[in-house]
């Protein structure tokens, strides 16, 4: 209950400086290529729900998004930089996940991707 009266005071607060909820409103959850390839998400996706009703799976993940058995939506591959779980980076037949623990003593891991969700460069730090 003290979590929801902080979080209803800080709504609050935010809503008495006129442009945040539309700023906030606009932030896009999840990016894909022009020709709807590749899907990029901060942690996952829910393979059994439509984009537009990802929710937080896109930020806290699904344990669904791991073998992924076939493309989710007509996209290639997608593709994640998080995974809440810390199972680490993963590379399946259609998702790519790219976490190596980056902020927690691990690698941050950067890749390049063909149009057809292949991995062309990629390397750590």
């Amino acid at each position: 209950a003290s979590i929801s009266r902080w979080t209803n005071s800080l709504r609050n607060a935010i809503r008495q400086h006129p442009g945040h909820d539309e700023l906030f409103g606009s932030f896009r959850r999840a990016a894909y290529t022009e020709g709807s390839e590749l899907l990029f998400v901060h942690a996952a996706i829910d393979p059994g729900a439509p984009l537009t009703a990802q929710s937080d799976h896109l930020w806290w993940g699904s344990p669904a998004f791991r073998g992924l058995a076939q493309p989710y939506a007509g996209f290639r591959r997608v593709i994640s930089g998080c995974n809440p779980r810390g199972e680490g980076a993963h590379l399946d037949a259609f998702t790519c996940c790219l976490d190596g623990g980056a902020g927690f003593g691990g690698t941050l891991n950067i890749a390049c991707f063909s149009l057809d969700g292949a991995i062309v460069e990629n390397f750590a730090i």
